[in-house]
This record gives structure tokens, C-alpha cells and sequence, in this order.
């Protein structure tokens, strides 16, 4: 009885993210762990945002700037390529604590095409939108020479500038997201493997008109780029 009660929950999630044509996709965060100035780091992930190019760098003793690139890896179905950037102050003082906070801005462009079947009858529904994203986000971490796991939330704006949904333009609306996440990196000092899961919803929202993708979940790689003394 009780997989059956899970069979037909899994197969009502799988139905319904079927049906959504998603005009908004979360990405991974790019959580800096960066302690020296001068220090580089680049991550790669795979994840439900498609394909994530992230980069920060340590331009100060205590400051880094961080940029990413993301692009969709599922076909025409669903779509999208967004850049960020953004700057914030870390803690360098403890070896361990991985502390920072960070504000920046994205913006990007999204179409999504869901399937579902009524009584027999085949739909399918369609979306398209490009949208402006000012975010803050914060780390808090523990770090060593051989893994890092911490947490990392990011509250954004998510201002559309167009949106379009079954061929019809729409008035754009704006929405506030948060975004918490989990991750945990292993590997050695410079190059690691990495795995982040979190979720994505709308706040202080009673109802929202557009379709989103609620989870996050990357793998990837993680190398940090030191100066030669």
C-alpha cells in the first residue's frame, strides 16, 4: 500500500513538471572560498539549470567579484541562457569559516514548452521571457583542505521584462524569490568535487502566474587558482 501511495506520487511530480513550460530557472550559486588576494576560482557544473560556467576572483584582502554563465543543456523543449556578476566581502580571519556576502545582478532570456493529456486530448503550453534579476546572497560554511559544506541563501527580485505564454504577450509581472541551498565539495586542496541541492519559491505570493523550476541539484568541479610566491 504505502508504494503504491509513492508510486502514484512520483508519477503526479513527473505529470506536472511535464506540463509546465518553465519561464524562470534557478541556477547553482557560486559560493566563493577564496582567503588569499589574488586567488582565482572556477567551477563547472552540470545541473537541473543545464550547464553552469562560474568564476570569482580576490581582488582585495577581504573583497572578491564573481561572474556565471548559464546556459540550458535540454534540447528546444526547454531553454535559457542567463549572465550574473556581483561583488561582496568575505571573512578571512578564521581558516575553517567560510563567511561572505555578496549582491549582484542577472539577466537573461528563457522559453520553456510542457505536454499534458485531458480526457484523451493532447495540449501544450508554451512560454518565452526575458527577465532582470538583482540578488543578495549569503554563505556560511565550514571549510578544510579536503571539503567544504556549507549553506548558501540568495533572495532575488525576479523582474520580468517580457513575457509571452501561449503566443500571448503578458503584462510582466515581478516576483520575490528565495533561494536556500546546500553543498558539500571533496577532493583535494585545490581541486575538488562538488554537489549542491536546494529549492526555489516565490514569497509572499497567494498566487503565481508563470511557470518555474522549483528544485536545484548540480554536480560539478571546483578549482582554485593560486599565485605563484
Amino acid at each position: 500500500m504505502k508504494n503504491s501511495k509513492f508510486l502514484s506520487l512520483i508519477t503526479t511530480v513527473l505529470l506536472t513538471a511535464s506540463a509546465c513550460a518553465p519561464v524562470y530557472i534557478p541556477t547553482m550559486h557560486n559560493v566563493p572560498v577564496l582567503k588569499e588576494k589574488g586567488e582565482v576560482q572556477g567551477q563547472v557544473w552540470a545541473s537541473t539549470s543545464g550547464f553552469d560556467l562560474q568564476a570569482s576572483y580576490m581582488n582585495t584582502d577581504r573583497t572578491a567579484v564573481m561572474g556565471a554563465l548559464s546556459v540550458s543543456s535540454g534540447g528546444s523543449e526547454n531553454k535559457h541562457v542567463y549572465l550574473e556578476g556581483g561583488y561582496g566581502i568575505l571573512n578571512t580571519g578564521n581558516d575553517h569559516l567560510t563567511l561572505s556576502a555578496f549582491g549582484g545582478l542577472a539577466a537573461g532570456a528563457a522559453a520553456g514548452k510542457g505536454s499534458f493529456t485531458i480526457n484523451g486530448t493532447p495540449y501544450t503550453t508554451t512560454g518565452n521571457s526575458f527577465i532582470l534579476k538583482p540578488f543578495v546572497q549569503g554563505n556560511l560554511g565550514f571549510q578544510s583542505r579536503y571539503f567544504n559544506i556549507g549553506l548558501s541563501s540568495r533572495f532575488a527580485w525576479v523582474q520580468f521584462l517580457a513575457l509571452e505564454v501561449n503566443g500571448e504577450k503578458q503584462d510582466p509581472p515581478s516576483y520575490f524569490f528565495a533561494e536556500p541551498l546546500a553543498y558539500v565539495s571533496l577532493g583535494g586542496e585545490r581541486l575538488k568535487v562538488n554537489a549542491n541541492l536546494g529549492i526555489s519559491f516565490p514569497v509572499n505570493t497567494g498566487s503565481i502566474g508563470i511557470d518555474y523550476f522549483p528544485g536545484m541539484f548540480g554536480v560539478g568541479v571546483q578549482y582554485i587558482f593560486r599565485e605563484r610566491k
